[in-house]
């Protein structure tokens, strides 16, 4: 099987994913960054195509961290597809836009196969030591 530098092209820095339409950060084996690239309104199969370099990337179920720095839409096919993916532990959203808070809460509504906590944050820092800090344990699937 292709390695993930060979299927996705790899930024500048090592763990950094371009996929075009966002930027994906490891930040370790169960943790993740994704950054939407400003203007674009997400689709349903760029939400799968990013899940499906997550999920060759981290050991599941992870933790994503959603940096809502740049402006940008989900279409409803891509809310309805993230209501659909069991391998998440727990989302935080970064963001300094109160029209975020609104937006996370839809997003919270939609129909879900697995619960997954999520939860808004206003700087990055905070929202990234909080899905750090949740057990180790609770991160294998048995």
């Amino acid at each position: 099987m292709p390695s993930l530098e060979r299927l996705y092209p790899n930024c500048d820095t090592p763990g950094t994913f371009d996929l075009g339409f966002c930027t994906v950060v490891i930040h370790s084996e169960t943790t993740a960054e994704v950054i939407i690239n400003e203007g674009v309104e997400v689709s349903g199969p760029m939400v799968e195509q990013c899940f499906s370099l997550l999920r060759g990337a981290l050991v599941s179920p992870f933790c994503l961290l959603v940096n809502e720095c740049n402006s940008h839409s989900y279409d409803f096919h891509a809310q309805t597809t993230l209501g659909e993916i069991d391998c998440l532990l727990a989302v935080a959203l970064v963001s300094d836009k109160p029209l975020t808070d609104v937006a996370a809460c839809c997003l919270m509504r939609q129909p879900r196969s697995t619960h997954w906590p999520m939860g808004v944050f206003s700087n990055r820092e905070d929202a990234l030591a909080l899905l750090n800090s949740l057990p180790q344990s609770s991160l294998r699937r048995q």
